[in-house]
């Protein structure tokens, strides 16, 4: 079983989270690999999936969107889990936040098991109009990095449940 953690992000902060999903799964026996969701080209190597996008305005980063529609017909005959990162508090780590609209319509198009939402990360230095503007009130890191990696470690067990 190989798995890959796809990923959509402006800043950095959900390829870093990424890293941290396959590390994780790799650790409990489900090697992962990390990419670019705009740069998968095809799924043929792979069992298992996730998708890692970034929020900006309650919507999905359009990569990750993108990479579920393109990809649909192939990640319906594969295990899929989606995880969202953003919030800029610590809702995130208190307990499960209901997905966005585009993941909700991006979990039905991949038949993804299930969704979950992290913390996010915004640097004090961020650039942008509106980044910046946000930043000024919530910048920091709100990643919960064990409960991602734990996160990681219950799909690779259902993985390798699925191989049994």
């Amino acid at each position: 079983m190989r798995a890959l953690v796809a990923h959509a992000s402006d800043r950095g902060s959900t390829e870093e989270l990424a890293g941290w999903i396959a590390a994780a799964m790799t650790d409990a026996g489900v090697p992962a690999h990390v990419a670019p969701c705009a740069d998968v080209d095809d799924l043929a190597d792979v069992d298992a999936v996730v998708v890692a996008g970034a929020l900006y305005l309650g919507r999905w980063h359009g990569d990750a969107r993108r990479f579920i529609k393109h990809h649909a017909p192939d990640l319906r005959t594969r295990a899929v889990w989606l995880c969202s990162t953003g919030p800029l508090d610590d809702t995130a780590a208190a307990g499960d936040l209901d997905a966005v609209s585009d993941v909700t319509r991006a979990m039905q198009r991949a038949r993804a098991r299930s969704h979950r939402t992290f913390g996010g990360r915004l640097d004090a230095d961020t650039s942008g109009p509106i980044a910046s503007r946000i930043a000024a009130q919530a910048a920091g890191d709100y990643r919960d990095r064990p409960q991602v990696e734990a996160w990681a470690r219950d799909i690779a067990a259902a993985v390798q449940a699925d191989r049994s």
